[in-house]
């Protein structure tokens, strides 16, 4: 049997789509591939919200069917494991055109940020051995400043090769916004194919015994570090620097969170949050003297590290550069006004300058000739 291709796709393989929109993307892969039951399609919405929001999207849905496509809807792209029917195999290619992170603005770097890195998280483990993930993103800013590349190292992943995104390919697809039927510019827009390193891809390291000089190795596959000592390994998941990065990645659930401040601990990220938002947090915390500030963006914050996270952001960035514009003119304006004050004030007084030299001489001279009626005359 014969293999069909439509750009990095090939009708023999499995192939995932996450976050689909209107679903005319895996449509069109799909119409070119029939390749009956190898590909999933997935979106975010409900059914409900997706015939709602999508006009045409009913005859799609019911094209796919007959093409053997597997459709899922209320599919979160960063918890892929809640999904048996998904996960049930394992993918050649998963794709997620233009992630975007709903309610979130192209600006807030740290939120696309956080839903790309637990994507690559949540996918990789569904890979086959050479398998691929493929992100379609625009490349001019904001979006340059979402550091894919970075997000990808830190899930341990390594990019193959990246290629312009051509839409035309893909004859029936219509890219459309997160939150209605609109379209939006992807003129610029790139695909970067990531895959997971061929040493990261050992399911532990080699048992004791399996090879003579093989030494054992301890690797943390949050933070990207490999040991091979178990007691430096244990303090090391132990450690700041790990638990941050777990709390960054959402992957908290076997760590116990504790408050220095009420003296209570949680394992749960939720409750820990509640917990400082909470009116006994924060009465303790203002008792205490412990209220965390920005006077920039009139913003407080429940806890230091909450506080430095703020001050990192671009948000708080852009604030206070505005700030800084704003008292650059202020003190500009004000040596302005100053000089001003001067200059009325020279023109309403007369300036007395002190008599010249040759002046002076004249005067005095006057006054030598001048006769003194004080003085008595001579009889």
């Amino acid at each position: 049997m014969s293999v069909s291709s439509l750009g990095p796709f090939k009708s023999d393989q499995d192939i995932l789509f996450l976050g689909e929109g209107d679903f005319s993307f895996a449509h069109s892969v799909a119409s070119v591939l029939k390749s009956q039951d190898k590909i999933v399609a997935t979106c975010y919405d409900s059914k409900k919200n997706l015939k709602a929001k999508y006009s045409g999207v009913t005859e799609t849905l019911k094209e796919l069917t007959e093409l053997g496509v597997s459709v899922f809807y209320s599919v979160d792209a960063t918890h892929l494991n809640d999904y048996p029917k998904i996960t049930k195999k394992q993918y050649d290619k998963i794709v997620f055109n233009f992630p975007h992170n709903e309610g979130a603005l192209p600006h807030e770097i740290e939120a696309h940020q956080r839903l790309i890195s637990n994507f690559f998280l949540s996918a990789k483990g569904l890979l086959k051995p050479n398998g691929k993930i493929l992100v379609t993103i625009k490349t001019s800013p904001p979006y340059s400043q979402w550091d894919i590349l970075k997000l990808a190292d830190k899930a341990s992943l390594v990019l193959n090769f990246t290629t312009k995104f051509d839409p035309q390919l893909y004859t029936q697809y219509k890219n459309k916004r997160t939150a209605n039927d609109s379209t939006f510019d992807i003129t610029d827009s790139e695909t970067f194919t990531f895959s997971v390193p061929h040493e990261a891809k050992e399911k532990g390291p080699p048992q004791s015994g399996a090879c003579p000089g093989c030494v054992k190795k301890f690797h943390c596959k949050v933070c990207h570090v490999t040991t091979v000592s178990e007691p430096s390994y244990a303090l090391h998941l132990q450690g700041k620097k790990h638990l941050k990065k777990k709390m960054y990645y959402g992957l908290l659930s076997d760590v116990t969170l504790y408050c220095d401040i009420c003296k209570v601990s949680t394992t749960s990220l939720e409750a820990y949050k509640q917990h400082l938002s909470g009116k006994q947090h924060l009465e303790r915390q203002r008792l205490l003297g412990l209220e965390f500030t920005c006077t920039v963006c009139d913003v407080k914050c429940n806890s230091k590290e909450s506080l430095e996270e703020h001050l990192k952001s671009d948000k708080h960035k852009y604030k206070a550069k505005q700030e800084k514009q704003k008292t650059k003119k202020r003190k500009a304006a004000e040596v302005e006004a100053e000089k001003s004050e001067i200059q009325k004030m020279f023109k309403k007084r007369k300036i007395l300058r002190p008599p010249t030299n040759q002046a002076s001489n004249a005067t005095n001279k006057k006054r030598k000739n001048k006769p003194n009626k004080n003085k008595a005359t001579p009889s």
